[in-house]
């Protein structure tokens, strides 16, 4: 896995942190290399794309000045031998609508090309929440969407070209700290900042900011990493369905009882709401949403589907999990629950070792990992059982030849 965002958007570990102390309360500049995004999607992959997916509407889509071209403008209808109807994209008429302003969207492209996709698992890894991401393209000067704003945070990665970022701060947000943060940018109106990303910058835009995306004639492409942020509200709803203190709240409301009922009723509702904070802290609220984390869909034919399993001594095995969790079943001894991307895996203490030590080096061949396993006495048979299993769970990934 590369590391490309913490390469270059965090060269020093107290500016991570420090975004990390700002997330939700500024917007963040980060000047960067030309070139260094440029192989996330090059224009050959674009091509390749469009031309070799079904990627109908509104999955890939046209924008121009604020609204929506119709779908019929850069898509046709083809019936098959079957009878049945499918709309494909016209990728002449695309061509004619981009040389005309518009912007081309696709979205989830992390699911399509192999950079982006692992871009999207580092920074799952990072922001321990799930990342969808979107391409933009454009060549005019025209706005695809008029001022807007997205119901989480965005990190916006500049490809290729140049794009005018208008940024409208929230009236509660404006402040002497918040104009500091705000250096890179220049202030055009009294809450409204304008930014250049060139080739190769980024861009953070919190949740709920307004924002208005301008191309500066030239071909530009941007993409822009969707990241969900937690707020007490989750907390909060997550606690009400995990309590076994907060039994008031089956009970109905004395809503037509007297003053001191309602009192008694309140009090009640506080004393069993705070057991139940100090039974489920944050600690725990975190660790559920980072095991809860889906695992990015991952198959791994021919040997997912086999009932014999039998691989070459050089096939990869990759670690594919951002978060795991392990606890001892407390019915039987050396036996361990492991909870990740949504399941618990029951297991044996061999089957432990052999996780926790994909988790540490993330990428082995097979040979080595049975190497590493006879250290501990564990048969070269016991771990292709193991990796027959994590497989067929989708935790990693098998990549080499049938054996």
């Amino acid at each position: 896995m590369n590391n490309l965002v913490l390469d270059t958007l965090f060269h020093t570990r107290d500016k991570k942190e420090l975004l990390f102390s700002q997330l939700g309360f500024s917007v963040h500049h980060f000047k960067g290399k030309r070139n260094q995004y440029t192989r996330l999607l090059p224009w050959t992959i674009i091509n390749d794309i469009l031309m070799k997916h079904r990627l109908t509407p509104p999955r890939t889509r046209l924008v121009y000045a604020g609204g929506n071209v119709p779908v019929d403008d850069y898509t046709f209808l083809r019936r098959e031998r079957s009878g049945r109807l499918h709309r494909l994209l016209d990728l002449v008429a695309i061509s004619q609508q981009l040389r005309r302003g518009a912007t081309l969207i696709i979205d989830s492209i992390d699911e399509l090309y192999d950079p982006i996709r692992d871009l999207s698992f580092e920074m799952e890894h990072m922001f321990h929440e799930e990342i969808q991401i979107n391409a933009y393209i454009a060549w005019g000067d025209i706005p695809g969407f008029s001022m807007h704003e997205d119901q989480h945070d965005v990190i916006v990665f500049q490809v290729t070209g140049r794009k005018k970022w208008r940024i409208l701060v929230p009236n509660y947000r404006v402040s002497a700290e918040l104009e500091e943060w705000m250096v890179a940018g220049t202030r055009v109106a009294k809450d409204i900042w304008e930014f250049i990303l060139e080739q190769g910058d980024a861009l953070y835009i919190p949740k709920g900011w307004q924002h208005e995306v301008v191309p500066l004639g030239e071909e530009t492409v941007h993409l822009t990493a969707g990241v969900e942020r937690r707020i007490g509200k989750d907390y909060l709803s997550w606690i009400l369905k995990n309590s076994e203190y907060l039994t008031i709240l089956q009970e109905p409301a004395p809503r037509f009882l007297g003053e001191i009922a309602r009192k008694e009723y309140q009090k009640k509702l506080k004393e069993e709401m705070m057991r139940s904070i100090d039974s489920l802290p944050l600690d725990r609220y975190f660790e559920a949403c980072n095991t809860s984390l889906r695992v990015r869909s991952q198959i791994n034919l021919p040997w997912s589907a086999s009932n014999v399993f039998s691989i070459d001594s050089d096939t990869m095995i990759n670690w594919l999990l951002p978060f795991i969790a392990i606890r001892e079943k407390e019915t039987e001894k050396n036996i361990y629950l492991v909870e990740a991307g949504g399941r618990i895996l029951e297991i044996s203490a061999s089957t432990l070792l052999i996780i926790k030590h994909l988790e540490i080096v993330c990428h082995i061949s097979y040979w080595q990992l049975c190497s590493f396993a006879g250290d501990y006495k564990i048969t070269e048979s016991k771990v292709a059982e193991i990796i027959d299993r994590l497989s067929l769970f989708g935790w990693v990934s098998i990549t080499g030849h049938v054996s």
